[in-house]
């Protein structure tokens, strides 16, 4: 998902935001081989994706507003 929707920043030299994703992808990757072991190619995939909606549903929830009092 991350290639297709930020297919913009895909460029030669890293940028930010492509060091930070694959800073949290190494860092899903390092723990998830950790805990599962040799098959964790397949539980990679969901997991990082789990990692990233929370991760995003945490930011969202700070940003002051109506909707996040609740």
């Amino acid at each position: 998902l991350h290639i297709i929707g930020f297919a913009k920043y895909q460029t030669i030299t890293s940028n930010r935001f492509s060091l930070f994703m694959e800073s949290i992808y190494a860092t899903i990757n390092t723990i998830v081989r950790e805990q599962i072991g040799s098959r964790n190619e397949v539980y990679l995939p969901f997991l990082y994706a789990l990692f990233t909606f929370i991760l995003a549903m945490n930011l969202v929830g700070n940003i002051p507003y109506d909707y996040s009092k609740r």
